[in-house]
This record gives structure tokens, C-alpha cells and sequence, in this order.
């Protein structure tokens, strides 16, 4: 029968968490709580507690461990993050967060994801849990104490001690946990990606850095060749900046400016559209130099107000009808997500269909929001423009030479995100919600 130990969950006894960490170095299997939930762990050198702590979920052999530790110099001998992450690790640390990076030698290769070579890591915000790490001096190899069948972890110490009593050699009774999974991000790409939404607020991540749509577990890009890569964010992204840049010219149109017709710009040809420095030199730079956000813009479509009809009221329609395009699209993706999902496994072809569909989604309500900032140049300072009145418009219009400049600088500072990182999220969880993702 597995030792109980009732550890104050605020001013853990050291003797007690002594005992717990001996367990541990004897290569025992114990139930700890974290910030998150309770979880199964043992040393990271305890094979057979690794292959126990499998047998209990009842997990396959894709199943990845996480590797638990105090802080992130311990972090640091384990895993080798780049600047951005590291960054990324000193904001979300300790917290209820599983981060994927890459592994140094000093893991297992059978902790280790076999093609990718990263493990998963974690710094929780627990005083149990820290003072354990803290006494035993080496990361813990854990697991979300998750039953076969059950959908949520288990919470009660003593119904842990009635289902796995006879299965553990030790259970630590800190009282209730959160019971929520924690969220999970993999930060080995050039911009984190977001594998789960859990307990740590997604809102705050989307403040510092733009999130790759969600995507299963373990199961994300690697599983691609070179060209569906390739497809999966070209396609989507192509058509999202080219119908965005169209729909203004065909508004203007409408509204009596025949310009972008005249000059050949009311076309889907992507190449139309494309600004050499605002597309490709400006984000290509940013990202080689490890700028902590992208940025760039295509070739405005021209549009001369005073052909409008009515110039102040019609500009403004005009300018939303960019952003409108792209929440449609974010609609017509997420018809073909549910599409892909649903026929998923009948082919292993739906599988880049879907992470396409994804990709769509996130990336035009991304465009949408962001040019609906009410700053021009940006659409959203034009709609702004035809609220005011005429004075007001004038006078409000004469921001824009400096637009550009002050939109670099929010981003760059990060305040921009927060003011439109939550309502990207928001929008993003609708359009996946309609789909069940």
C-alpha cells in the first residue's frame, strides 16, 4: 500500500518533503500536485517508474512525459532554447504551461520525441511541488494523473489513494487542485504554436506573439513533405492578402472610382498585390533577425475619393470591405476544416487539408483584426474617418504620414497585441468552436 503524506499546501514541512524526495531517488513512483492538477512522476533516471507511470494512463508508445523542474536554470541543462524562447520561458515561468523545445544530450532518447528530438517542460507554480524539486535537485518525470476513461484528472487525495494505492509508492495529499489541463505551447518554430489551450491564459500569449493556429499533440507540420508545407501556409496566406487587396478595388467600383480597374489592379493575380519591400524584404529581414514580432504590408490598391459618390461615407465602406473579405474567408475555411474533419479518417490527405483550413482561419482573422485598428493608414483609421465629421476627418486624416512609424512602434513595444491579441483570440475560438476545434 502506497505511504500518504499530508503536506500543508502553503508551508510544506520540510521533513515531509524529505521524505517525498528520498522515494523519488529510490526510484519509487509517487502522486504529487502541481499547479495544474495532480500528476504522476519519478526520477528522470527511473526507467521502470517511466514505464509504470504508462501502464497506469494506459497511454501508446507516442505518448511524451513531461519533464518537471524548479526553474529555468535547471531548464537551461536540459533544453536548448533560442532568444525569442528563452524570452517567451521567463514570462510564462513558473505557471501552469508544458513548453516543447528542443532536447540537449543530457535527456533520454526514450524521453526524447524520437524525430523531433524535443522533450516537453515544465516550471510549476506550486509550493509543494517547488520545494520537492528544490530538495531532490533534479527534474521529475511526470504525467497528468488522467485514469483510463475518465476525461478529467483526478482531484480527491483520498479517491487517489482508493484507486492507486496498490499501483504508487507514494501520495501526497496537498489538497485540491485546479483539475485543468495546462496549456501547451511549442516553441521550436520561428513564431510558438499553440498544441493545447489549458489553464495558463491564452489571451496573455497572444500578447506577446502571434500563435500558430491549435493543432494535436505531437501530430503537427513534421508529418509533411517540403511542398505541402509549403501549401499549407501559401495558399491560405496568398489568397487572404489578395482577395483583402480586391475587395477594395471592386467596393470603389462599386461606388463610382473605376482607378484600381484602370490600372489593373481589380484581379486575383496575387502578383498584382505584392509589394517587393512591405511583403517579402521586410518580414524575410525581421524574421532572419530575430525580431520578436513580423511585420509588412502589400500594394495599397488606389483608390481617389473624390470619384466616390459620396466621398467620406463611401471611403469608409471602402476601407472595411478589406477586413470584411477576410472574416468571409475565415468562414469559407472553416467550412472546409469541418470538411476536412469529418472525412479525416478516410485519407491521410484530409490531414494537410485540415491544417490548412487552420492556418486560414487564424491568419485572415489576423489580418482582419490588425487592419481594423483605427490608426491610418490602416482600414481601420479610414472606417474611423468616415464617422468624424468633415473637420474632425481632416484633421484626424493628417496622422497618416506618421502611421506607419507609430504601428511599428506599438508592435514593437508589444501594446498593440494588447489591445488586439484578446479579440483575435475571441474571434479565432468562434470560427473554431463552429467546428468543434
Amino acid at each position: 500500500m502506497a505511504e500518504f503524506l499530508a503536506i500543508h499546501p502553503d508551508n510544506p514541512q520540510p521533513r515531509l518533503i524529505r521524505r517525498a524526495a528520498s522515494v523519488l531517488r529510490a526510484d519509487g513512483l509517487i502522486v504529487y500536485p502541481t499547479d495544474s492538477s495532480y500528476a504522476l512522476g519519478c526520477a528522470l533516471t527511473n526507467k521502470s517508474g517511466a514505464e509504470r507511470i504508462t501502464k497506469i494512463r494506459e497511454a501508446d508508445r507516442h505518448h511524451r512525459l513531461t519533464l518537471v523542474c524548479p526553474d529555468l536554470s535547471m531548464i537551461g541543462m536540459y533544453t536548448r532554447p533560442d532568444n525569442r524562447a528563452y524570452r517567451l520561458l521567463r514570462s510564462l515561468t513558473p505557471g501552469p504551461y508544458t513548453l516543447i523545445l528542443k532536447a540537449t544530450r543530457e535527456v533520454p532518447a526514450r524521453v526524447r520525441h524520437k524525430r523531433r528530438k524535443t522533450v516537453g517542460i515544465r516550471v510549476p507554480d506550486n509550493p509543494i511541488c517547488q520545494a520537492l524539486l528544490t530538495e531532490l535537485a533534479a527534474p521529475v518525470l511526470s504525467s497528468t494523473l488522467i485514469m483510463p476513461g475518465d476525461d478529467m484528472p483526478l482531484n480527491s487525495p483520498a479517491e487517489i489513494l482508493d484507486r492507486l494505492g496498490d499501483k504508487v509508492d507514494l501520495i501526497i495529499d496537498g489538497g485540491l487542485c485546479p483539475a485543468e489541463p495546462t496549456t501547451v505551447l511549442d516553441l521550436t518554430g520561428a513564431t510558438p504554436a499553440l498544441l493545447r489551450a489549458g489553464r495558463g491564459p491564452v489571451e496573455s500569449l497572444l500578447l506577446k506573439r502571434a500563435l500558430s493556429p491549435p493543432d494535436a499533440y505531437n501530430k503537427s507540420m513534421e508529418s509533411l513533405t517540403l511542398i505541402q508545407k509549403i501549401a499549407v501556409y501559401a495558399i491560405p496566406t496568398i489568397l487572404a492578402i489578395t482577395i483583402h487587396e480586391a475587395a477594395h478595388g471592386y467596393a470603389a467600383r462599386y461606388f463610382g472610382d473605376r482607378t484600381a480597374e484602370m490600372l489593373g489592379r481589380l484581379t486575383l493575380n496575387p502578383l498584382k498585390h505584392i509589394d517587393p519591400v512591405g511583403t517579402i524584404l521586410v518580414p524575410v529581414t525581421l524574421l532572419l533577425l530575430g525580431f520578436p514580432f513580423l511585420f509588412g504590408w502589400a500594394k495599397p490598391v488606389p483608390v481617389a475619393a473624390r470619384n466616390l459618390r459620396k466621398p467620406q461615407r463611401d471611403m469608409a465602406i471602402v476601407a472595411a470591405a478589406g477586413p470584411g473579405s477576410n472574416l468571409a474567408m475565415a468562414a469559407g475555411w472553416t467550412l472546409i476544416l469541418a470538411f476536412a474533419l469529418a472525412f479525416a479518417g478516410s485519407s491521410p490527405l484530409f490531414h494537410p487539408l485540415k491544417l490548412m483550413a487552420e492556418w486560414g482561419v487564424f491568419f485572415n482573422v489576423l489580418l482582419a483584426i490588425f487592419n481594423l485598428f483605427p490608426l491610418p493608414p490602416l482600414d481601420g483609421g479610414r472606417v474611423l474617418s468616415g464617422f468624424l465629421s468633415p473637420r474632425a476627418s481632416l484633421s484626424f486624416d493628417r496622422i497618416e504620414p506618421y502611421g506607419l512609424f507609430i504601428i511599428v512602434g506599438l508592435l514593437a513595444t508589444g501594446v498593440l497585441w494588447k489591445i488586439v491579441g484578446p479579440i483575435i483570440y475571441l474571434v479565432t475560438t468562434f470560427f473554431f468552436g463552429l467546428v468543434g476545434g
